[in-house]
């Protein structure tokens, strides 16, 4: 089961992040550099758009607009789960412990300033809250930022994306009276294996200048969530079914346009975001109306235009189906809530968006005839997601949330066969293919898209990955992938200094074969006792790898096209900790912590000796807990776990 699975709610609403940016370029952690203007102000240009940012992470004023029960069929009103609260520990909704003390804030944290797209959320904890006060709270695995795509087709941040981030509550804790929710009863009986949740998020507002602009403001953006039912044998972050991947007329896939495409690109968040944008804002028919808003702007008077839909449909971002019988009825649950991109208004300097999308008709779901070369639509394939829009007027943002999250279940018809069985899934718009599955029906995805490893450690790094056909486990074979590694070379640079990417033999993987649920080991090995670091890497200590894979027709594996990987690797370099350290070695990486993150220093100056002396029972706790604890120290999660142990055996010293 999946978060696609019944019984299954939805709820919108908005989500709250503000990492700290002097980390996202690589150069800044050389201590020469210098991250403040003469004004002793951080320079934008280098510090990023929040250099003070905590990467704090937490849902606001999100409640569920809408649930499917057992049987299929839509829950009505009656039910007291409709409009129930959605909640994350915040500072707005603190949640105890149990214990007199509150759960943490969730943290958001990227691998590395060489990896942006993966960044990862520690300590989720989510509460569904009745009017009366009972309901279910569960902590989240850690979801990594999957299916990274472009929303508007602009270069202005975040504002322009949309990911995924997608686990499973565990350990999930039932309370209070719940009979007033007969969907509640019915998913706490089918739950015993935690719950999965899917959170879409997009419009997520990164101009500073917007920090008291009601309606619109910093930090803030819109979040589409689902909760289902997880099953034993499936992965936290892979959906068990089917993905419908971007539609373009075939061609050939070029490994060489990740060997020579510009890391700078990737070198920070926002940079990999209009990476994104910048691959939507070729596609024909938006370039077209760029083209003649900008012409149409040369004589504009101060009434902001509106940027008229294209003239035909935009290949979608990839979409999630799985296909369940109820009874003696087949339904088909498919998620388009981050396939579409959203319409917009004003200038490209200077655009708003209220969150609907540039197409919420013509829609229409089916299957891509392998034999006839014919797309055929399902008997209730057509989808209409008007309906759906739920407008919400809010301080902390203005904008259009969608009732069921645009997962939409389709009943099948004796009608409509079983050609899905053979043939890939398809989507159209008004007759054009916008989305549809890989001929071959292969959908394969890893159960981690990111490790961190060190050199001499002697651990290898430990993953799965799922592979399905047409929906259905592929069982007791080798998994047909090919891999690829790239190292992110700052030896490596182009004539305008970007660092490029180069093969490498510095990490490897090995798969197994699967199992009945079509899982097979993934085992990272080291093949390096140490490395030797360029310059520019020496203060982070570590190298970045990409390892792209393929499967047997020469399609990605995961959520990437060419140039994502389906897994990259933060390998640290080898450390051997002097026997006596003292603090010229403990505050030589606190001072540089410091640095780098002042929003925390505010709070507690680490790069102060008697500061961390006196707070050392404090530090020493949170550096001692487990890596996807909201609480760990370094937020960041980017010191070698020798350097750690360093660290904290020291500290340990100090602590009575």
């Amino acid at each position: 089961m999946s978060y696609l699975d019944l019984p299954r709610l939805h709820f919108s609403g908005l989500f709250f992040t503000g990492p700290s940016t002097i980390n996202n370029i690589t150069q800044n952690y050389t201590p020469s550099v210098l991250l403040e203007n003469a004004q002793h102000q951080y320079d934008p240009n280098v510090a990023g758009w929040d250099p003070t940012g905590v990467a704090q992470w937490w849902l606001e004023e999100c409640t569920v607009l809408s649930a499917v029960g057992s049987g299929a069929a839509p829950v009505d009103a009656s039910d007291a789960v409709i409009g129930a609260d959605v909640e994350t520990p915040s500072p707005k909704t603190p949640m105890s412990d149990g214990h007199d003390g509150f759960y943490d804030i969730a943290k958001m944290v990227d691998l590395d300033p060489d990896q942006q797209g993966r960044s990862a959320l520690f300590g989720v904890r989510i509460a569904v809250t009745l009017p009366n006060g009972a309901g279910l709270q569960g902590a989240m695995t850690v979801p990594e930022l999957r299916q990274l795509n472009g929303r508007i087709p602009l270069q202005i941040g975040s504002w322009v994306a949309v990911g995924n981030w997608m686990g499973t509550l565990q350990d999930v804790q039932w309370s209070g009276d719940i009979s007033g929710s007969p969907f509640l009863s019915s998913l706490q009986a089918v739950s015993a294996q935690g719950l999965a949740v899917k959170l879409t998020v997009d419009l997520h507002q990164n101009n500073p200048a917007n920090i008291f602009t009601a309606g619109d403001l910093f930090c803030y953006g819109r979040v589409l969530g689902s909760i289902g039912p997880a099953f034993a044998g499936e992965l936290a972050q892979v959906v068990p079914g089917r993905c419908l991947q971007t539609f373009t007329k075939p061609k050939a896939l070029l490994e060489s346009a990740v060997v020579h495409s510009s890391p700078k690109l990737v070198q920070a968040r926002e940079r990999a975001v209009a990476q994104m944008a910048t691959l939507a804002s070729t596609r024909e028919a938006v370039k077209s109306n760029l083209a003649a808003l900008a012409a149409s702007t040369a004589e504009a008077t101060e009434a902001a235009p509106v940027v008229p839909p294209p003239s035909s449909p935009q290949p979608w971002n990839p979409a999630f189906a799985v296909i369940r019988k109820v009874g003696s009825q087949n339904f088909l649950s498919i998620d388009i809530g981050g396939c579409i991109l959203l319409n917009w208004q004003g200038t490209p300097d200077n655009p708003t968006s209220d969150g609907t999308f540039e197409v919420a008709s013509g829609i229409s779901v089916g299957v891509f005839s392998l034999k006839t070369k014919t797309f055929v639509a399902f008997a209730n394939g057509a989808i209409t997601i008007a309906p759906q829009y739920q407008p919400l007027a809010s301080t902390q943002k203005n904008c259009t949330l969608v009732k069921n999250s645009c997962v939409f279940t389709i009943p099948l018809t004796a009608g409509d066969g079983d050609s899905y069985k053979t043939n890939p899934l398809a989507i159209q718009v008004t007759g054009t293919t916008v989305a549809q599955e890989f001929a071959s029906g292969f959908w394969i995805d890893v159960s981690a898209s990111s490790q961190r490893l060190e050199c001499g450690a002697g651990q290898p790094g430990q993953s799965q990955i799922m592979v399905r056909q047409f929906g259905n486990p592929v069982v007791g074979q080798t998994p047909p992938v090919t891999s690829n590694v790239l190292l992110f070379d700052w030896d490596n640079l182009d004539s305008d200094g970007n660092p490029q990417f180069s093969p490498s033999t510095g990490v490897g993987i090995k798969i197994g074969k699967t199992d009945a649920n079509g899982l097979a080991g993934i085992t990272t090995t080291v093949n390096v006792p140490d490395l030797t670091l360029p310059v520019v890497r020496q203060p982070l200590d570590s190298q970045v790898y990409y390892i792209l894979m393929r499967d047997s027709n020469k399609q990605p594996v995961g959520d990437g096209g060419p140039q994502t990987p389906g897994l990259s690797i933060l390998l640290w370099k080898a450390f051997q900790a002097p026997a006596n350290p003292t603090w010229t070695d403990i505050g030589a990486i606190f001072g540089a912590y410091a640095r780098l993150y002042p929003g925390m220093k505010s709070r507690l100056d680490i790069s102060d000796q008697q500061t961390v002396t006196g707070f050392a029972p404090v530090i020493h706790a949170m550096m001692s807990k487990e890596i996807t604890d909201p609480a760990y120290m370094p937020v960041t999660r980017d010191l070698s776990p020798s350097k750690m142990n360093m660290i904290v055996s020291w500290l340990a010293s100090l602590t009575p």
